[in-house]
């Protein structure tokens, strides 16, 4: 289960998974993102800091647990604005 209000983790089941998602908004999604990102000064990430637009997507990837996510340990590996291609 997932306590949005007090921010608490997901739980044994969302372990099983193995993916998230996490959403936000600015400006805080966008620090989050390249925060997490072991190479913030690649295209995608340079792109991210530029322009983080309502309903964009970020993808991360990590081989790490998601309690041991800190920072530069994920990859970003997409990032796409829905709006926009349509």
């Amino acid at each position: 289960a997932v306590d949005v209000q007090r921010g608490r983790h997901l739980g044994a089941a969302g372990e099983m998974l193995g993916q998230r998602v996490v959403v936000g908004h600015e400006p805080g999604i966008t620090w989050t993102a390249l925060e997490l990102a072991e190479d913030d000064d690649s295209e995608l990430a340079r792109t991210i800091r530029h322009r983080f637009p309502t309903s964009a997507l970020a993808v991360l990837t990590t081989d790490r647990d998601w309690a041991d996510l800190v920072a530069g340990t994920a990859t970003i590996t997409d990032f796409c604005i829905p709006r926009a291609e349509s």
